[in-house]
Protein backbone atom coordinates (compact mmCIF):
# COMPACT_ATOMS: atom_id res chain seq x y z
CA UNK A 1 0.00 0.00 0.00
CA UNK A 2 1.35 3.89 -0.89
CA UNK A 3 1.55 5.97 1.90
CA UNK A 4 0.11 9.85 1.73
CA UNK A 5 0.38 12.46 4.08
CA UNK A 6 -2.00 14.99 4.20
CA UNK A 7 -2.26 18.30 6.17
CA UNK A 8 -6.20 18.58 7.32
CA UNK A 9 -7.35 21.97 9.05
CA UNK A 10 -7.93 21.63 12.21
CA UNK A 11 -11.04 21.39 12.44
CA UNK A 12 -11.74 18.72 9.90
CA UNK A 13 -9.52 16.76 11.42
CA UNK A 14 -11.11 17.21 14.81
CA UNK A 15 -14.22 15.82 12.81
CA UNK A 16 -12.87 13.82 11.34
CA UNK A 17 -11.63 11.57 14.45
CA UNK A 18 -14.58 12.06 16.39
CA UNK A 19 -17.17 10.74 13.08
CA UNK A 20 -14.01 7.48 13.22
CA UNK A 21 -14.75 6.89 17.20
CA UNK A 22 -18.39 6.90 17.10
CA UNK A 23 -18.86 4.65 14.20
CA UNK A 24 -15.93 2.49 15.58
CA UNK A 25 -13.49 2.65 12.85
CA UNK A 26 -9.75 3.95 12.81
CA UNK A 27 -9.48 7.82 11.10
CA UNK A 28 -7.64 6.08 7.98
CA UNK A 29 -10.38 3.74 7.21
CA UNK A 30 -12.85 6.36 6.93
CA UNK A 31 -10.48 8.12 4.64
CA UNK A 32 -10.35 5.50 2.38
CA UNK A 33 -13.82 4.41 2.55
CA UNK A 34 -14.79 7.59 1.91
CA UNK A 35 -12.52 8.27 -0.86
CA UNK A 36 -13.19 5.26 -2.32
CA UNK A 37 -17.25 5.90 -2.43
CA UNK A 38 -15.89 9.26 -3.90
CA UNK A 39 -13.76 8.34 -6.84
CA UNK A 40 -16.66 5.45 -7.89
CA UNK A 41 -19.07 8.09 -8.66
Amino acid sequence: MEQITVTLPEEIAKQLKDASEKIGVKPEELLITSLQEKLAN
